[in-house]
């Protein structure tokens, strides 16, 4: 096992345990801010929404980052290429 592989896999723990403690924390907020006889529909509609995000989060995320790559060099938000600095390693 390389070395590396270990830290890889506690990252990847603590993510998913801050993402599961998130949702909960957010789900308990909720609740508490909604009558009881309202909170059937308030969940169903948070969890229409977090599913609607899930779906459509990874095409948004590539169509913003096809964008970020076509303007590397523009003078409005331009996004500077890690290749650009990379003789200033080597």
């Amino acid at each position: 096992m390389h070395p590396l592989d270990s830290d890889f896999i506690g990252y990847v723990g603590f993510l998913n345990i801050f993402q599961v403690s998130l949702v909960t924390g957010l789900f308990i907020l909720q609740n508490n801010a909604v009558p009881q006889s309202q909170r059937g529909a308030a969940n169903g509609i948070s969890m229409t929404a977090m599913s609607v995000f899930k779906a459509f989060g990874p095409a948004g995320g590539g169509v913003l980052f096809s964008w970020a790559q076509k303007r590397q060099d523009t003078a409005f938000l331009p996004v500077p290429s890690p290749a650009k600095y990379l003789h200033m390693f080597c």
